[in-house]
């Protein structure tokens, strides 16, 4: 079975880069509010079946991945990104049962600021990056 939530942990937890900056700390969706700095967040925004010109299913899919990299400066979620994007367009193979065939990035780092919420002073310093997944799906 195809899992492209999975293939995306997968590729990063097993990234050196990656995993000697956030650990475990990968999560789908979002991160905790009082997460552990470094921490990555990720989802799946849309995806599209690739069919063949006669109509019939190939089992060839693209979707899009958002991975937003959060620390408690500009220059680590900079870095952690640069990290990330390089994991994930190097990635090819077979990653939990998913066939990938390439991370083509889509969107270039993205910076944004999250202010607190719970009254303290601690900024949380967002990088977000797309990108277009082309990978095998189950068709049977």
């Amino acid at each position: 079975m195809s899992d492209l939530n999975a293939a995306v942990y997968n590729v990063l937890a097993n990234d050196s880069n990656v995993s000697n900056e956030v650990g475990a700390r990968i999560r789908p969706d979002a991160i905790d509010q009082n997460e552990t700095l470094p921490a990555i967040a990720y989802w799946r925004v849309s995806g599209v079946a690739i069919n063949e010109m006669n109509g019939s299913v190939s089992g060839l899919a693209r979707s899009r991945v958002t991975v937003e990299c959060y620390a408690a400066s500009r220059e680590a979620a900079n870095q952690l990104a640069e990290y990330v994007r390089i994991a994930l367009i190097n990635a090819r193979g077979t990653y939990d049962g998913t066939k990938v065939r390439n991370f083509l990035v889509d969107t270039h780092q993205q910076h944004f600021i999250e202010n607190p919420t719970d009254g303290n002073a601690v900024f949380r310093y967002v990088t977000a990056q797309d990108f277009n997944v082309h990978y095998i799906e189950d068709v049977s």
